[in-house]
Order: structure tokens, then C-alpha cells, then sequence
């Protein structure tokens, strides 16, 4: 029996207990939120035509992962002004595990000058973003063009500006379309530290595992990468007219090396399966089999946010429930891929400290 001080002391700690759980509930939002929104982006870039002396078009294209949507997306003009915009096509990837984006939207300014056109609502953080980091930023698209008399188109490329390739073996990706205007291109790779990319566990030298850039044209080529992964770089390219600089853009590739999660993967409950908790806190994963499937060789393997290899088992699905010692793992976004004879099947969740 609870005696009055012992009734209020136990008021108390209830309180507190729920103060503590409200708190841990807010900043989980607010870490799910962020990761939603930082880690479904790829690649992108942005294109300027100009079509009279204060008006512009806009046509813009992004990469994201195919298991992503983009919502509430603002082109911000240079001038104050943000448009909300709405993608023209939308196209599967499936070979790439990417979705392509594209936009095209009109603009008039009041006043000639130089504005840089930009991408709200969407990053490349460092758990994706992890090439090297000069400046230790967010990579962003964007495109810097002075508005004149002299009309101007800024780089635009018909390519992907993504590319797929084998661990030890090179992968490209090509550069951008003539400019109509005659102006010269030249472009480097932006914000990274060292023109040769070295993954910070393994040692060098290594054959090759060098990132070049074509200042020419524009074109990057990834030789020998060593490690899997989906990993970012950003390129600066700078426009010029009779030696004077009128324009500059920023893009976002990216390389996708050995495996990862299929585009035609399927949510792994049509499989049967199911995983909880999710958000996981106390590092164990747990995956529950309903029975309704025969018993079966299956490939469980876990993937990190830049799509590199955690975790992989083989067992047999004649389990009810088994559980996954997540302990050492860092916070943050994973996928848990189900491999059997009759498909791939796959599931995303989080890990919080």
C-alpha cells in the first residue's frame, strides 16, 4: 500500500518518466524527419535558358533512391522569390535502383544582375555524400548566372549522371552536351579534399582507386574503386564568354559500386516476414515469420544508408521469430535485404541511440 509522501513521490517519478519519453519521442521525429529528407536524394543538376532579357526557364533534374518520393520541393529564384515545383516525368531506374525527376519551370526578374538558382527542401548529407569534404558542407545544386542583354544557356546533360560499376574495376560517367551558345566549359570537382578518393580503413597503395576529372568535358571516371557503396561528388563547372565568367553550376553524381538493394525488391511482407521494433533502441533486430511460406534457403543481408554491407546470414525460414544483435552499430538508416529462390524482398529501418 502507497502511503501520501510515498503516492507523491511516485507522481513525481511518473512525470519525469513521461517528460523523458516525450523528449526521446521529439528527437526521434526529428532524426526521422531529417533522414527522410537528407537520404533519398542521389544526384541532380540544374539547367538555366535564358528567353528574353528578365525571363528564364528553369529545367531541373534529380535523382533519388526508387524507394523515395519527393514532396514539397522549392526552386528559390536568387531574387526572394521560391517557386514550389512539380516534377514533368517521372521514370523508374529500375537496373540503378533510382528514380529520375525532372522539372521545367518559368521565371521573369524586375531587374538584370547575377542570381543563384536553387534547390530547397533537399541535401546530401555525409552519411551518403562521403566522398572527402574540403569544406565539411552539405554538397548542394545550384546554378549562379548573370542576367544581361546577352542571352545565355548554362550546362545542361543529357546523361544519367549516375553510374554503376564493379568493385576493382572503373566506371565512368560522361560530361555535358554542347554549349549552344558557342561558350567554354570548364569544369573540377568541388568541396572534396584530394583528387584521389581514399576509403579512411583501407590502406594505400591500391591498384588504381583514383577519381578523374575532365576539365575539357566534364566527363568523371572512377578507376578501380575498392570498396562497395553509393557514393556522392559534387562538380563546379564554370562558363565563359570571351574570357569572362558568366556562369557557374554545381552537380551532384553519384557512383554505385557492387551491390546494392534492388530496385525490384519487394516489401518483405508479402514474403511473410515482418521486422520489429522499428525504430530499434536497444539494438537487437527482430524478424517475425507468420508461417505462411514453405521452408526455404533464404539470404538475409543488411545494408547501411550508402548502400555498404553490414551484416549476412544464410539460414532456413522454419523460424517463428530470430533476432539480430545490433550492438556497436551507429544510428541511423538501414536496409534489410530477403533473398530466395522466388525474389528479393526488402525492408527499411532505423537504428537510435
Amino acid at each position: 500500500m502507497l502511503l501520501k509522501g510515498d503516492s507523491l513521490c511516485f507522481s513525481s517519478f511518473q512525470k519525469n518518466a513521461n517528460m523523458k519519453t516525450l523528449i526521446s519521442t521529439l528527437l526521434l521525429l526529428t532524426f526521422l524527419t531529417q533522414n527522410a529528407k537528407a537520404n533519398e536524394f542521389r544526384g541532380g543538376h540544374i539547367s538555366i535558358s535564358q528567353l528574353s532579357t528578365s525571363s528564364v526557364q528553369a529545367d531541373v533534374v534529380l535523382l533519388i533512391d526508387v524507394h523515395g518520393d519527393i514532396t514539397d520541393l522549392d526552386l528559390c529564384w536568387g531574387d526572394g522569390i521560391c517557386s514550389a515545383i512539380t516534377p514533368t516525368s517521372i521514370v523508374t531506374l529500375a537496373s540503378f535502383g533510382l528514380k529520375k525527376y525532372t522539372f521545367s519551370i518559368l521565371h521573369s526578374y524586375q531587374d538584370q544582375g547575377t542570381y543563384t538558382v536553387s534547390i530547397e527542401s533537399c541535401c546530401f548529407d555525409d552519411e551518403l555524400g562521403n566522398m572527402l569534404n574540403a569544406e565539411d558542407d552539405l554538397f548542394t545544386i545550384e546554378t549562379t548566372m548573370a542576367l544581361n542583354s546577352s542571352f545565355n544557356t548554362t550546362p545542361s546533360y543529357s546523361d544519367l549522371g549516375a553510374a554503376k560499376g564493379s568493385v576493382n574495376q572503373g566506371t565512368g560517367i560522361s560530361g555535358w552536351d554542347d554549349d549552344p551558345e558557342g561558350d567554354e566549359y570548364v569544369t573540377a570537382l568541388c568541396n572534396i579534399d584530394v583528387d584521389t578518393y581514399q576509403q579512411p580503413d583501407i590502406a594505400l597503395p591500391l591498384p588504381g582507386n583514383e577519381i578523374f576529372n575532365n576539365s575539357i568535358t566534364g566527363s568523371i571516371s572512377w578507376i578501380s574503386p575498392p570498396i562497395d557503396g553509393t557514393f556522392v561528388l559534387q562538380t563546379c563547372v564554370t562558363e565563359f564568354r570571351d574570357g569572362v565568367e558568366i556562369s557557374v553550376s554545381r552537380r551532384v553524381v553519384c557512383f554505385m559500386i557492387g551491390e546494392f538493394v534492388s530496385a525490384t525488391a519487394e516489401p518483405i511482407d508479402q514474403l511473410g516476414f515482418s521486422i520489429y521494433p522499428n525504430p530499434i533502441q536497444d539494438k537487437k533486430l527482430w524478424i517475425h515469420n507468420d508461417g505462411t511460406q514453405p521452408s526455404e534457403t533464404i539470404k538475409i543481408s543488411i545494408r547501411n544508408v550508402s548502400q555498404q554491407l553490414v551484416f549476412e546470414e544464410r539460414t532456413n525460414t522454419a523460424f517463428e521469430n530470430k533476432m539480430i544483435d545490433l550492438d556497436g552499430w551507429t544510428a541511423g538508416v538501414y536496409f534489410v535485404l530477403m533473398e530466395t529462390e522466388g525474389g528479393s524482398f526488402y525492408k527499411k529501418f532505423v537504428v537510435v541511440e
